[in-house]
């Protein structure tokens, strides 16, 4: 089960909706996932997980 850690940026809400979404894929496929708001999430906390997504508005 790999370790991940999703990091999202949403400055009107539909970033944060699809990070809901890419959530709800990966745990169907057994990650153990922590979704943060970029706001709330450090870099020292990166080294712990086996993959990082990043989620921003473009």
């Amino acid at each position: 089960m790999a370790k991940t850690i999703l990091i999202y940026g949403s400055t009107t809400g539909n970033t944060e909706d699809l990070s809901r979404h890419v959530t709800t894929g990966l745990k169907q496929v057994g990650a153990e996932v922590m979704v943060k708001n970029v706001v709330d999430a450090s870099k020292d906390e990166l080294a712990g997980y086996d993959a990082v997504v990043f989620g921003c508005p473009i």
